[in-house]
């Protein structure tokens, strides 16, 4: 930036300033990714986020790729976030980055040992998949059989 002038907020947004929470839809996953620095004044958009696609009965990843900072009001939505997906059966899963800053973050907080993560957000996506089958309105149905009948039918055919 040039000495006189000011940034705009597309300077702000091309450098990663401007923090931004986007969610993408990946195999009945969604990623939320985390852009730009993240604190707490972004923690309480963070969890709605987290809180509308749990209710959705999804798989959550969160991804940090592109993110340059979090504080521990981060490290506490995700954790909350995680034990909700715990309770439905299911982990959320970190997509990390490399951003030194955030990996000593996550590190100091703790969700290093305590949630699941990955470099690779695609094992990240199938991580996430995964359930216990709680999160299943069939299971303990009269419908269940059948429906694991024909998954098994499918299967077979593939």
């Amino acid at each position: 930036m040039e000495h006189g002038t000011r940034e705009t907020q597309e300077d702000l947004e091309a450098r990663g300033a401007v923090p931004a929470i986007v969610v993408e839809l990946r195999d009945n996953v969604a990623v939320i990714g985390l852009v730009g620095e993240h604190d707490m004044t972004t923690a309480d958009e963070l969890s709605s986020a987290l809180d509308e696609q749990a209710s959705s009965r999804r798989g959550i990843v969160v991804s940090l790729a592109e993110t340059t900072f979090i504080d521990s009001a981060i490290v506490h939505r995700l954790y909350k976030g995680d034990r909700r997906m715990l309770d439905a059966g299911r982990r959320l899963v970190l997509h990390v980055g490399n951003e030194p800053v955030v990996d000593r973050v996550l590190e100091i907080g703790g969700l290093l040992e305590e949630l699941i993560w990955s470099v690779s957000l695609d094992d990240a996506v199938v991580f996430a998949g995964q359930s216990d089958g709680r999160d299943d309105p069939y299971a303990g149905t009269v419908a269940a059989p059948l429906l694991e009948q024909v998954a098994r039918a499918v299967r077979e055919t593939l």
